[in-house]
């Protein structure tokens, strides 16, 4: 913002000069036609006259490359101050992606995180279900011989858990897989947004 006050202060500097420069050429101008208007005159002053118009020619000169750098100063200051209002409307585009990149980082790191506390889940459902089996194994090895009629209430009792561990099993390994496309998703996604 303050380069932008500079800016317009150089830019005003330069219209001043500018417009000095142009009043001062038009005084000069008004001189010659002055001298070039009067009366004829005697021929000292027509030495003096002379004298004076080539004076004022060399001045004229001067004053017109003034006028044309100062003029020049004014178009690159525009030029500037253009390109300065670009940069600075780029500045501010960038800023806001950076704004957008950051929520999407956050939010990246979010799924990450509820990712891995999913991973620690299904390990411990895991290691809850292997002991599970471990234990009913270890039972069914342990039971002694029993009647017909206790034998048969075992043998349906052990489907009925062997069933169970197999469902347990199936719907244990179907969340796993959703949590491992639901990972490598969200890997795929990070790798993405990495590379742009």
């Amino acid at each position: 913002m303050r380069e932008a006050h500079q800016k317009d202060e150089q830019l005003q500097k330069l219209k001043e000069q500018v417009e000095t420069a142009q009043r001062c050429e038009q005084q000069q101008l008004a001189e010659l036609t002055n001298i070039s208007g009067s009366a004829v005159v005697s021929r000292p002053d027509h030495q003096a006259a002379s004298q004076r118009f080539t004076l004022l020619a060399s001045k004229y000169k001067e004053l017109d490359r003034e006028y044309q750098t100062t003029k020049q100063q004014l178009t690159d200051a525009h030029r500037s101050l253009t390109s300065y209002d670009e940069l600075e409307s780029r500045h501010a585009k960038l800023q806001e992606a950076h704004i957008v990149q950051a929520s999407l980082v956050q939010r990246l790191q979010r799924d990450k995180q509820h990712t891995i506390a999913l991973k620690k889940a299904v390990r411990m459902q895991e290691k809850v279900i292997r002991q599970f089996e471990q234990a009913v194994a270890q039972q069914s090895t342990e039971v002694p011989e029993r009647s017909v009629p206790d034998q048969h209430a075992s043998e349906a009792e052990h489907q009925v858990l062997e069933q169970q561990l197999q469902t347990n099993a199936r719907e244990a390994a179907i969340e796993m897989n959703a949590l491992r496309m639901h990972i490598l998703e969200l890997e795929m996604a990070e790798s993405r947004r990495s590379d742009k």
